[in-house]
Order: structure tokens, then C-alpha cells, then sequence
């Protein structure tokens, strides 16, 4: 009896010690991230090719978890275009080793006892169509989703769908749809949320207004904030870049800024800024303090960098219901704020799929002083995974 109370006493031990603890990634999640973070760059540049000028904040995770979603049921040329497209071909995924992938991914972001990253999934499905058991399995299985039933004309179902996602992220995203149409069947949602502390918080004694030249070239006094100390550090003759800590140090913003204002990071620059490139250097370092918020539907962009054919009329998913459906939407917003003590933000995806039938077609010191445009991407260290990415043409978003 003695020896069975002193192992169960080890045991405890044992869990208390492991309690708090990540989970550990299995190469397939840094290969989803790799997909997302490629993705991610490819998404950036397409929707400030439109907007030069234009602050963009998106966040890779939460529209490659969304449309990992949807491929589970993409039949022939389509699941062929959403594997190249979501860039998992390219990183040695097939579409059900994606959504295991994610799995695994899932439970080591939201491990931290440091850092709060949160990650919902759902399904709400019209009454008028079932969805086939092996695309519900998928859903429920490896991407946690909620699947919810329900009248697409009623209301009420707008306001639940707007509420899983306020509930999601916290209120940062009160509403990711704005109607129900009436050839709408089936929604596909991915929420996150993000809170961390700085390692080393700024001090809020040392914010000061400072000059900030915008991306259109307007001067004007942004609240900034500075601090000198030791930094993860990155130079090369076109770039800077420092790397800025959370409490979990797994988890850290990288801010980018170019050395020529006019130049744009080079294609495979997410992958270009590795923690291994980074150093620690003795350096000071000076950025606004941030409240970035960005929605739009990235249907077309998408479409533009790969997957035309999947976000297409004549898209084929089968496999996820009887019913000719196709995707209508794929609406995007997030809000990031970042200030002295760290950083929280919020992303949300809604996969709206409707009727094919009713659709419309040297070693020193260093200074790194953001005050004009910069480049910045929040990601977790192991994986690669892409939380955030975003250009910061002026720091109100």
C-alpha cells in the first residue's frame, strides 16, 4: 500500500510539473504553418497590390483553418486546386493529413499558460441541406467545429453565427456577417483570439508623441513607444528587423522595416525572417503604439494567387453535401492593438457557401525606428505559425 501511495504521489508530481505545458508539434503542424505563412505572403502582396497605400492586417491561421475546412469536402480538379493553392502540395500535405495537421497545431498554440491564443471553429448548416457524414466527421473530429442545424431565413440564426464569433474573440470581432442571402446553405467559421505580455514591457513614462511619415506622406504625431535593452536582432543591407518577446517566449512580434521607404520585402520574407537568423544585440528600439482593425472579402484576392478554381462557379463539393454548392464568400476581418504591455488581437473567417444554381458570378548597437510604414508578423517560434501578418501604412489602422 505504501509503494502504491508513493507512486500515485510521483504521478501527481509528474502532471503538476506538465500542467501548462504545449504540446508538442509534430512536423505536419510546422508544415501546415509553412502553407499558411506562404499563403499568408502571397495574400498580402495581392491586396496591397491593390491598395498600395493602405494599412492590411490579416491573420494566415485563421483563413488557411477556414478553408483547410472546406477542402475536406473538394472532389477532383477543386480538392487538386485547394491543395496547391493552400500551398500543402508544396509542403508535403495531403487534405486529410491538413486537418490532422491542425489538430496538433491547435493544441500546442493554445498550451500556454503565458499567452492566451484561442481557436474556434463552426458549421452552421441551413436546414435544407445534409451535410454527408465522412465532411461532418472532419469538421468535428480533427477542427473541433461546432455544427449547428439551423433556419437559415430566421434571424435569429445571423445573430447566433455573430455571437460565436463576439464570444470567440472577446468582443474585439462584435459580427463577421452582415446577412444571410437567400441561396446561402452552409457557413464555415474559424475565430481566434490573442493576448500576450511583453517579456519585458515598455515603460510607459518613456511614450511620447512622435513623428510618423504615413505611406501617403502626411507627417503627424503618434503616441510612440521606446525603450533601449537587449533585442533578437536581424540586419542585412536592405532591412531591419527586431523580434520583440512575449512572457512565453515561444511567441513574439517581428517588426520589418525596409531601408529604401519606397522597397517592398522580397518574395519569402516571412520564411527569410527565421528565428535563426535573429541574434541577441544590445540596440534601442522605437514603434507606435498600434490599433490596426481590417475587414474585406478575399475572394477575388484569393482567386489571384491560386484558387481560382476552387473559389469558382464551377467548383466541385461533392463531398460535402448533396446539394450543388459553391462558395460565395469569404469574408475576413481582424483588429490588433498593441501597446506597452504587450499585445491583444482577434481574427475571424466566414466561409459562406450557397447554391450553385442561385449564385452570382557587425557587431554594435542598433537603432530601429518605425517612424514611417512597416512591415509586421506575430507568429509562434516552433511552428512558424502565422497569427498576424500585416503592412502598417500609419499606426491607426
Amino acid at each position: 500500500m505504501r509503494h502504491a501511495a508513493v507512486a500515485l504521489l510521483c504521478c501527481l508530481a509528474v502532471l503538476a510539473a506538465c500542467r501548462g505545458r504545449a504540446a508538442a508539434p509534430t512536423p505536419a503542424a510546422g508544415q501546415f504553418s509553412a502553407a499558411a505563412a506562404s499563403l499568408g505572403e502571397a495574400e498580402l502582396t495581392q491586396l496591397r497590390a491593390d491598395q498600395p497605400r493602405a494599412t492590411v492586417l490579416i491573420s494566415p491561421l485563421s483563413f488557411e483553418a477556414a478553408l483547410a475546412m472546406l477542402s475536406q469536402g473538394a472532389r477532383g480538379d477543386t480538392a487538386a486546386n485547394l491543395r496547391s493553392g493552400l500551398r500543402f502540395e508544396a509542403n508535403g500535405l495531403t487534405l486529410p493529413a491538413a486537418a490532422d495537421a491542425f489538430a496538433n497545431l491547435h493544441a500546442n498554440l493554445t498550451a500556454s499558460p503565458d499567452v492566451v491564443l484561442n481557436l474556434a471553429d463552426g458549421a452552421w448548416v441551413d436546414r435544407r441541406v445534409a451535410l454527408k457524414p465522412a465532411f461532418a466527421a472532419a469538421q468535428s473530429g480533427p477542427f473541433a467545429a461546432k455544427i449547428a442545424d439551423a433556419d437559415f431565413a430566421n434571424p435569429a440564426t445571423l445573430g447566433e453565427i455573430n455571437g460565436f464569433v463576439s464570444d470567440a474573440t472577446k468582443g474585439k470581432i462584435p459580427t463577421i456577417l452582415s446577412q444571410l442571402k437567400p441561396a446561402d446553405r452552409l457557413v464555415l467559421i474559424n475565430a481566434l483570439y490573442f493576448k500576450g505580455a511583453w517579456a519585458t514591457p515598455f515603460e510607459t513614462t518613456a511614450t511620447a508623441a512622435m513623428p510618423f511619415t504615413t505611406a501617403v506622406g502626411q507627417v503627424i504625431l503618434v503616441q510612440t513607444m521606446q525603450r533601449a535593452g537587449k533585442y533578437s536582432y536581424f540586419e542585412t543591407p536592405a532591412l531591419q528587423s527586431v523580434a520583440l518577446r512575449y512572457k512565453d517566449p515561444r511567441f513574439e512580434l517581428v517588426l520589418l522595416l525596409m531601408k529604401d521607404p519606397k522597397a517592398a520585402p522580397p518574395a519569402g520574407w516571412i520564411t527569410a525572417l527565421a528565428p535563426a537568423n535573429y541574434h541577441e544585440r544590445q540596440g534601442y528600439v522605437a514603434f507606435p503604439k498600434l490599433d490596426l482593425t481590417w475587414d474585406g472579402d478575399l475572394m477575388s484576392s484569393l482567386s489571384a494567387v491560386g484558387l481560382a478554381t476552387a473559389l469558382g462557379p464551377h467548383a466541385d463539393y461533392g463531398g460535402v453535401a448533396a446539394a450543388s454548392l459553391s462558395v460565395g464568400q469569404v469574408i475576413h476581418k481582424t483588429r490588433l492593438v498593441v501597446d506597452e504591455a504587450g499585445a491583444e488581437g482577434a481574427a475571424a473567417t466566414a466561409v459562406v457557401m450557397e447554391t450553385t444554381a442561385l449564385r452570382t458570378p557587425p557587431q554594435a548597437t542598433f537603432t530601429f525606428k518605425a517612424d514611417r510604414p512597416f512591415w509586421l508578423l506575430l507568429r509562434e517560434r516552433t511552428t512558424g505559425a502565422p497569427i498576424f501578418v500585416g503592412y502598417v501604412a500609419s499606426p491607426n489602422g
